[in-house]
Order: C-alpha cells, then structure tokens, then sequence
C-alpha cells in the first residue's frame, strides 16, 4: 500500500486511533493531522532557546496548527515555543513544590490565550531565520477576517540593538489600529499606512527577552 493511501486509510476508518507524528512528520501526514508535539528536539536533553525559536519560526510555513512544550520556567522561552498549542513540560518528571511559580504560569497562559486564536491567520516573517544570537528573530500573525493580529519579538543574548522597526504586513492602510504591549500594558494607535511603510518599533530593554505586542481595530 502506497504511504498515502495508508494515510489515508487510518484517517478514514481508524479515527479512534492516536497517531504520533513526531519522528516522521511527511507530505501526506501534514495534510491530515494537526501534530501536538512536532518534534523530539524538545526532549533531547536541554534544548537551545534559539533552536527552539527556530523550530516554531519554520515550521510555521508547513503546520500553522500544531503543539510543542515549555522547557524552562521563563516568559523568553514560553515565547520561543508559542503556537497553536502548547504544553509544560518543565515539571514533566518533577513534583510540584512550594516555590511552583503560579502567578507566572497564569500570567503566561493569560497571554497565550489572548493570542491564541492568530496563529489560525497569515504568518508575516517581519526578520530572516536565524539561529544567530547576535540578531533579533520576529513575526507577525495577522486575521485578515478580524483584521487584528500580534507582533512576537525576540532580543537575543548577544543583539546590541535595544530596539528595531518592522514593517507590518496585510492591513488596511486607512485604518487606525489601537496597539497594546502585553508587558507594560503601554497601549497607542497608529494607522495601517504608517505601520507598513515605517514600521512599528519594538524596544526590548533587557537580553535576551521578547515582546509581545497585539493590534487590532481602534473604535
């Protein structure tokens, strides 16, 4: 039996069976699953942050709807590994003691599901891949049916630059967008044409660390 007619055979009659794709995700598997761990690279050892970045920024193009886990307890790496699910994995084989950090994991997840449902959008790389961490790695996931959407950007250890323009993609050059930075809560409203022609500047501070930053319609 040829691989996809196989495929095609387990999703048709064995629906009631769980398939893992991490090992050998191909053409005609990509077509028909949506893989909630994409890769074993999470669980080899301890995972680089930027591999990490790498991974979801690629992908992208070929599962826009797939999962991977959280390795370390912090914002920067909870980013790295935003998509359309997610899971922690930092605890996996640990117990839950005192020092559990639920503010942060409520915080997170807060985030996450404020955003959650763009990543059913475009994808906009707004940097080139790179597993430089002198560079800066962002894009941009935009509803065009809401016309809103989100900004992730990611400062990396050695990046000098405290701060970069990017120039957004797929909206409406005559509206006005209300922009709102999901750290500080620092909120503006800037219209579509200057948002992609001069771009948005994204400061991050501190290295390495991220951004997050949402838009969506001004009333």
């Amino acid at each position: 039996m040829s691989r996809p007619r196989k495929w095609a055979t387990i999703v048709l009659h064995q629906l009631h069976h769980e398939v893992d794709p991490a090992l050998g995700i191909d053409l005609e598997l990509m077509k028909r699953s949506i893989p909630l761990w994409t890769s074993d690279f999470q669980a080899n050892g301890d995972p680089t942050i930027v591999g990490n970045q790498g991974h979801s920024f690629g992908s992208f193009y070929w599962l826009p709807l797939s999962g991977i886990g959280v390795n370390r307890p912090t914002t920067y790496d909870f980013r790295s590994n935003m998509r359309g699910g997610i899971s922690f994995r930092c605890w996996l084989n640990e117990a839950i003691t005192a020092d559990f950090p639920h503010e942060w994991v409520r915080e997170m997840l807060s985030q996450y599901n404020a955003v959650r449902e763009y990543y059913y959008g475009d994808i906009y790389p707004l940097t080139d891949y790179s597993l430089w961490e002198s560079d800066w790695l962002t894009y941009q996931m935009h509803r065009p049916d809401l016309d809103e959407g989100m900004v992730v950007a990611f400062r990396r250890l050695w990046c000098d630059d405290e701060s970069q323009p990017f120039k957004l993609r797929g909206l409406n050059e005559d509206a006005l967008y209300l922009l709102k930075n999901l750290d500080t809560g620092a909120e503006e409203r800037l219209d579509g044409r200057k948002l992609m022609t001069d771009g948005l500047e994204v400061k991050i501070d501190q290295r390495p660390s991220s951004a997050l930053i949402t838009y969506s319609r001004a009333e």
